[in-house]
Parts: C-alpha cells; structure tokens; sequence
C-alpha cells in the first residue's frame, strides 16, 4: 500500500518524447551480479554513442558490491542496508536520481523488486517505462506485457528498441 500511496501522490507531468529528441534516460537494475551490470554499462555506452545521456542506478540484495565495481555520479548503486524498514532506499542520492527529469526511465527488473519500484513510483521522469506487474501499474506511465520473465539483457533490449521506434520527427 505504501508505494501504491507514493505513486498518486506523484503529480509530475508526463510527456512522450520521439527518439530524436531524447536527452536523459535514467536506468534502474538490479546489480547482484558483475553480468547483470556489465549488460547494463554495454546498453549505457551504445545510447551515449546515440547521443544520449545515460545515468544509471544499480541495486543489489548482497551485502556489498561485486569485486571491482566502483560507483560515481553516472552510475551509483545502494546495498540492502541502505533500505528503510519498508524496502524504500534511506539515501539522498536516492532522493537526487528520482527527482532528476529524465525523458525516460527504464526500469530493468523483475518487477517484484520494491526498492526499485518505490524510486520509480517517486520518479520526476517524464516517462517511466517498466514490465508489467497487475499490483503495481501506477510505478509506470509505459508499461510492457511479458509472458515469461526476462533476462536483463532482454528486457533492456526490448526498451531501447521501444524507444526507437517512438515517432522520429
């Protein structure tokens, strides 16, 4: 109920921006393993050579980060232990990357993950593109009905390849 609450209470405007047009895109993943980021970072760098700006958001369920992974301002990540009790992230960078308007956010995971969903149900982005889940369709604006579930590197796929085929003016 919590983040059903958080959704409607989340007025910001939302728009459809075509291809072309697209500035920011904002990702949030999961990030338990070094595979699940490294297709994520792959996805990121081939819209950055589109010209896109890429910000990313990377949760893991493990007690810290896989070996080598280092976060920064285009790509942060937050742990179990920076939940509340509810499951909602207790971060300010948390609360800068939900406020930040992108064109689009794609929320690339199985979409059972509460703490993500809660940072898309809080999202200023223009539009929030996620897999559908009956509970929780008010955390999205665009929503993307799979039969099975998908791997990460299907479902960022099958994002971008929603965004390109957006009207092109």
């Amino acid at each position: 109920m919590y983040l059903h609450s958080m959704a409607r209470a989340n007025k910001h405007t939302r728009k459809i921006t075509s291809f072309n047009k697209i500035k920011t895109i904002g990702i949030l993943y999961q990030a338990d393993t070094i595979e699940e980021i490294n297709i994520i970072k792959k996805a990121a760098a081939k819209l950055n050579s589109l010209g896109k700006e890429v910000y990313l958001l990377g949760f893991s369920k493990q007690k810290k980060l896989p070996e080598g992974v280092i976060p920064h301002t285009k790509d942060d990540f937050f742990l179990r232990k920076d939940l509340m009790w509810h499951g909602i992230p207790k971060l300010d960078r948390i609360n800068r990357f939900a406020n930040e308007e992108f064109d689009f956010l794609l929320n690339a995971y199985n979409p059972e993950i509460l703490s993500l969903l809660g940072i898309s149900a809080l999202s200023k982005a223009k539009c929030r593109i996620g897999i559908y889940n009956k509970k929780y369709t008010n955390c999205f604006d665009f929503i993307i009905s799979e039969k099975e579930t998908k791997q990460t590197q299907e479902l960022i796929d099958a994002f971008i390849l929603y965004l390109y085929k957006l009207k092109n003016d």
